[in-house]
């Protein structure tokens, strides 16, 4: 049977929005809202999955011929083309893009992110046309999609060991020198503070290679899919996603080229209207420069 996740979920928002005539109780309204999302979430998971399983039988076949460079453009490419796009268009989200056609996408960058939702995944794989992610190493417990990234040239990091996570990344640029490296600064996603604490990996990378950083704000993804569950997702929710001006490492120390790129995005995400909140603070008093 061919179904339509889609209509299928409108008949449970419908359906739930009928109980609600006579419902009572804001947890009643809730659960109703998450059993409305059921089918598409359903969709969602099902695509990732299969999308994964194709990536990891072609790895297989042609991993030893391939290098890391061309299995992590065709990882970007097919996740860009057929599962980002699409999941998009499941959960109809609107995004809102500014500055991405300002963007020289012939150049390696390294891209400085805030981390809001899950959903920042998804946007940044639709609009950047190839890149890489450094990846926390809980990724990889993630039943097919973990396979698929290592196969795939992802950056897989211990937050813990800041050792093994500048190797990898250092390992990454070496086998594709060309290629941008995407960075969530934060670290996680971050709850409460619009702006949490920036970890100084991406800007000592920076620094290293002479990479410019490209900061990125992405604005509202935390109202369209809060840290949770993925039942909770606000269903024609609006995301923006702004790309800054590339922003040189010289003339700055690691942490000078960090308080500088947060105050950047900071100011980003001041003019954009799905984005309200402090921003926070700018300094990591944890950080030194041995670190």
């Amino acid at each position: 049977m061919n179904w339509d996740m889609n209509r299928l979920g409108s008949v449970f928002r419908a359906r739930a929005s009928g109980y609600r005539a006579w419902s009572t109780g804001r947890r009643t309204d809730e659960f109703l809202r998450q059993l409305g999302n059921v089918p598409v979430i359903a969709g969602v998971v099902w695509r990732t999955a299969v999308v994964a399983v194709r990536l990891i039988l072609l790895f297989r076949r042609h991993g030893e011929r391939w290098s890391v460079r061309k299995r992590g453009r065709i990882l970007w490419a097919s996740a860009s083309r057929v599962w980002a796009r699409w999941i998009m268009e499941r959960i109809e989200v609107t995004v809102h893009v500014k500055g991405l056609d300002d963007v020289d996408w012939s150049r390696p960058y390294v891209i400085a992110s805030n981390h809001q939702s899950a959903l920042d995944v998804v946007a940044l794989v639709d609009l950047i046309p190839a890149a890489r992610f450094v990846a926390k190493k809980e990724v990889r417990y993630i039943p097919l999609v973990g396979r698929a990234c290592r196969m795939g040239g992802q950056v897989i990091i211990d937050r813990s060991d800041h050792v093994q996570s500048m190797a990898a990344v250092r390992k990454a640029l070496v086998d594709w020198p060309d290629g941008t490296i995407v960075f969530f600064s934060e670290g996680t996603r971050v709850e409460g503070e619009r702006l949490g604490v920036f970890k100084k990996g991406a800007f000592a990378i920076a620094r290293e290679t002479g990479l410019s950083i490209l900061p990125v704000a992405i604005a509202g993804a935390r109202r369209v899919l809060p840290r949770g569950s993925l039942l909770k997702i606000e269903h024609g929710g609006s995301i923006g996603v702004t790309f800054g001006q590339p922003i040189s490492p010289e003339g700055r120390t690691v942490p000078e080229l960090c308080d500088y790129t947060r105050s950047v995005i900071g100011d980003m995400l001041d003019a954009d209207p799905l984005e309200t909140g402090p921003v926070g603070a700018y300094t990591d008093p944890s950080y030194s420069d041995g670190h």
